[in-house]
């Protein structure tokens, strides 16, 4: 249903905020292609998650939250062999951050990685076989880091499937602290993304973009 976008250019808005990061999965064209359709708009654009071109963005820190999950996983479980269940290779910024922060902590600290060591899901429940592929491709792994929350749920699954036991057999963390990350057991190992404090300051610049251009 992605001609309800369109209604955005007839609404005869003062600013659009784009959570492109939430819905971009789903919409079955390219981030050009998205945005192309607001090309005629003379209006400020911000958008959440992602960026695009001159538009205000407004994403979290990516890189620090992957990094802390890898220095606990380090530091205070010992792990060496460390795999990674990442998001799209494309068109996603928080993924290739995400992604470039376990890379570079892995290098810092002198551990090995190969191509049998990450996967690339979509951010969905879909990614458990990915999961399983880096078990089957790592036998003597002791964590799996995921770009997010869901990934990682879907990984505790995989596991129950094989017999492994999730904070006992393998390590596992997430990205996004959802509420079913608690539910489970053991609960899930996450960093918190605050999406209240993400709405806030894209209404924030929103309305700061609004007053510097009327005083122009």
């Amino acid at each position: 249903y992605n001609t309800v976008f369109d209604y955005a250019k007839l609404g005869k808005l003062d600013v659009l905020i784009v959570v492109f990061s939430s819905f971009y999965l789903y919409m079955g064209e390219t981030k050009e292609q998205f945005f192309d359709r607001f090309a005629d708009l003379t209006i400020p654009i911000i958008i959440v998650g992602d960026e695009y071109k001159d538009c205000i963005s407004v994403n979290s820190d990516n890189s620090d939250g992957i990094r802390k999950c890898m220095e606990h996983l380090i530091k205070k479980h010992g792990c060496k062999k460390i795999a990674y269940l990442g998001g799209p290779k494309e068109n996603n910024r928080d993924a290739k951050e995400r992604l470039a922060a376990y890379l570079n902590v892995m290098e810092e600290n002198g551990f090995e990685v190969n191509d049998g060591m990450i996967e690339y899901g979509d951010y969905s429940a879909n990614a458990a076989p990915l999961f399983g592929k880096l078990l089957d491709n790592n036998p003597d792994i002791e964590a799996v880091v995921c770009a997010n929350d869901t990934m990682a749920l879907a990984g505790y699954e995989e596991c129950k499937k094989r017999g492994r036991i999730p904070g006992v057999d393998i390590a596992i963390t997430g990205f996004d602290n959802i509420a079913e990350a608690k539910s489970y057991v053991p609960s899930l190992t996450t960093v918190e993304q605050n999406s209240y404090d993400l709405g806030y300051m894209a209404m924030k610049k929103a309305v700061e973009k609004l007053i510097v251009d009327r005083m122009e």
